[in-house]
């Protein structure tokens, strides 16, 4: 099919400073075919008057409480009538204007493509880099990719939605239920999304939480490993931060990094 239709979602919540960059990106796309939903949980801080801003843009919008981020995205993908969704956060963005041209207006991909996924952009308060997804084995222990960097049928995601039992990690759970069904992933080597950890991230603000829910999800015995690493070094960190200004310790420990660049573990 030319041009499938493309649904991306948008969950917000008091999003007031982040969520016009992230509508910016979507809107001004030079792909064609794309459906804009944006899923807000009743933001008493301005977000909505932004989203009124560009309602002529978008296919659908609601403000309304939601039951936290991923039933906030369940909601998005009941209302959506594209071919493929793909979820972006608030804060988070297309690297480019022409990334889902560059995805969809081609050959790569096959009518049983389940997953596509790609490389992301990952912001830091000191620089950002680029981080390709791992292989996909790793789908075992943890989720190889960032959402923001993937699309998926929309008849899978209506058929299985996001576990909202998991807080933290049920975009995890999901394509791990998918991996297991042995659903077809293609990974396309673009970068498709920024995914901005500077301004904290959901897993990023729940760290301990999201290792149990990996935990929950992989079955596997590496995760109480991690737990015990998180847990000694952000005893560390509290301890070096009550000790060492926070802006030292960016000095001493991280370099600025300008322009995005490949892992290259």
């Amino acid at each position: 099919q030319d041009n499938p239709l493309i649904s991306v979602v948008t969950v917000a919540y008091n999003a007031v400073t982040t969520i016009e960059k992230t509508i910016l990106s979507v809107i001004n796309q030079t792909y064609p075919n794309v459906e804009y939903i944006i899923i807000d949980g009743g933001s008493t801080d301005g977000t909505v008057e932004i989203i009124k801003k560009y309602a002529n843009k978008l296919a659908y919008w609601v403000s309304e409480p939601d039951n936290g981020i991923y039933d906030a995205m369940n909601k998005g993908a009941k209302v959506a009538t594209g071919e493929w969704i793909n979820f972006m956060n608030c804060g988070d963005s297309f690297f480019t204007k022409a990334v889902l041209m560059d995805i969809f207006s081609t050959d790569n991909v096959r009518d049983c493509t389940d997953v596509i996924y790609g490389d992301t952009c990952v912001v830091e308060i000191w620089g950002m880099y680029e981080q390709r997804p791992m292989e996909m084995i790793n789908m075992l222990k943890y989720k190889p990719f960032c959402h923001q960097s993937s699309f998926v049928r929309s008849h899978l995601m209506r058929k299985y939605y996001f576990n909202t039992k998991f807080h933290v990690c049920a975009d995890f759970h999901f394509f791990h239920l998918l991996w297991n069904q042995n659903a077809c992933f293609l990974y396309i080597p673009i970068t498709m999304a920024v995914f901005d950890q500077s301004i904290g991230s959901l897993s990023g603000n729940n760290k301990l939480e999201a290792y149990y829910e990996d935990l929950l999800v992989s079955g596997s015995s590496f995760r109480y490993i991690k737990c015990a690493r998180f847990w000694l070094r952000y005893s560390l960190k509290r301890l070096f931060r009550f000790i060492i200004p926070e802006s030292i310790m960016i000095k001493l420990s991280l370099i600025h990094i300008s322009e995005p660049t490949r892992l290259l573990s």
